[in-house]
């Protein structure tokens, strides 16, 4: 881990990986912590204030995020973030409890969608979230630094171009649905009026369209993410009542499943994109340059570099640097469950109703533990393993912990998950971010 330096008069200085002269400093009250993400101490006494030049880089992503941070020719810090999915989930669950109540009398917020403007550069809650975590990360890795230049890869994707390589002039006009009237004829051709499932055409049933990705998945109403199913057959899909014929013909829908190219990252880096720089240049001005994927790809080929997001980064620099460092793996997880209402409703209890604006409390769990307090994804110390992990859950007085990877960690011997807190020892609080440092 990289710790950031300030002189006493509040000069940024050369970060530093000396750990032990940092700790001896703040042992002997020569230095203070000024912030713990990322982790800054301020010198308590007067020093010489030289500095090198710093080089930012940071690789954009729909998911995934890398940095690097290069002085000197060495490698200082690097990483990969990993942004959290299932917005979209969260919105429909909150907007079904929220109607569940308003249709049950019971208190409720008003409903607000018949009143609501969407203001000049709106931005949809999921690519919102996104794109506000990776400014904020580009500002905290440059937080505290001297000098330095910012290097940011940012990406534009052809979308048809990715589906079709020969794609050219007008065909960009004509979709896979041109000259059709809509979607179920062009599957109807395409499958020559037969079920994808049984295998024989229409007769006395009719045909429904069966999503192979579902809509919850991210799954899109495109053709390719589409069959052509009888409805009986339909039926028996989804209640899993398949005879062994209809299973084998089901492996080809689930052959066509996998073929079945999203594009949700893709879309997302081309809603960015032109935001993204202009809020950068307007943050940081001369400081920043911008990049294009296939330049670090080919950067990273000739320095002959495995593919991932921080040597990514790395590619940016264009030159071979000295890395004798660990990566640092950055993962973003929900803390708490912020919602004040259940799917179940509680009519009828007056004890339990929830007349006033409080959550439930667990929703929001937290235990006392020599006089600390455990929350969820706080970073603790299995002895009897030798290694660390993050607590995902409570039960009474037990705990269950996971590794970064969301694998539950088990005590030998032990084929239940949950572990005495008397086995484990709490190392560090975390907010909604969670760290662990990979070799």
């Amino acid at each position: 881990m990289m710790v950031r330096v300030i002189a006493k008069d509040g000069t940024v200085l050369q970060p530093t990986n000396r750990h032990g002269k940092v700790r001896r400093l703040l042992d002997n009250n020569k230095a203070e912590v000024v912030c713990k993400s990322p982790f800054t101490i301020r010198l308590l006494y007067k020093t010489t204030k030289k500095t090198q030049k710093v080089k930012v880089y940071f690789d954009t992503g729909g998911k995934y995020q890398g940095f690097a941070i290069i002085s000197n020719g060495k490698v200082i810090q690097k990483g990969t973030i990993e942004l959290r999915d299932g917005i979209p989930e969260l919105l429909k669950q909150r907007r079904s409890y929220r109607r569940g109540r308003r249709h049950r009398n019971k208190r409720y917020r008003p409903a607000r969608f018949n009143n609501r403007k969407r203001k000049k550069g709106w931005l949809p809650p999921s690519v919102r979230s996104k794109y506000r975590h990776i400014i904020n990360w580009i500002d905290k890795l440059t937080n505290y630094l001297p000098k330095y230049n910012l290097t940011v890869e940012i990406a534009k994707f052809d979308i048809q171009k990715l589906k079709n390589l020969n794609i050219e002039g007008k065909e960009y006009q004509q979709g896979s649905l041109y000259q059709y009237e809509n979607t179920k004829q062009y599957l109807i051709f395409r499958e020559n009026n037969k079920c994808q499932l049984c295998g024989k055409k229409k007769g006395d049933d009719t045909w429904n369209l069966h999503h192979l990705h579902q809509s919850k998945d991210c799954g899109t109403d495109s053709p390719d993410n589409l069959a052509l199913l009888h409805s009986k057959c339909h039926d028996k899909l989804h209640s899993n009542s398949l005879d062994d014929k209809l299973k084998e013909n089901d492996k080809k829908l689930t052959s066509q499943k996998a073929n079945v190219k999203q594009f949700r990252y893709t879309t997302f880096m081309n809603i960015i994109k032109n935001r993204l720089c202009n809020e950068l240049k307007n943050k940081y001005s001369n400081k920043v340059n911008f990049t294009y994927g296939y330049i670090t790809n080919i950067n990273r080929r000739k320095l002959e570099l495995e593919k991932t997001h921080y040597n990514d980064c790395l590619a940016m620099h264009k030159k071979e640097v000295e890395d004798n460092i660990n990566s640092i793996y950055i993962k973003q997880v929900r803390k708490k469950k912020r919602s004040l209402h259940e799917a179940i409703p509680r009519a009828g209890r007056s004890d339990k109703v929830n007349t006033t604006q409080k959550r439930s409390s667990k929703n929001t769990k937290e235990v006392i533990k020599n006089d600390k307090k455990w929350s969820l994804w706080d970073k603790v110390y299995i002895s009897e393993l030798g290694t660390t992990g993050f607590v995902s859950g409570f039960t009474g007085k037990w705990v269950y912990v996971q590794d970064i990877n969301n694998n539950y960690l088990k005590l030998p011997n032990k084929s239940y998950k949950q572990m005495n807190r008397d086995n484990v020892r709490l190392v560090t609080r975390n907010n909604n971010w969670i760290r662990k440092e990979i070799a």
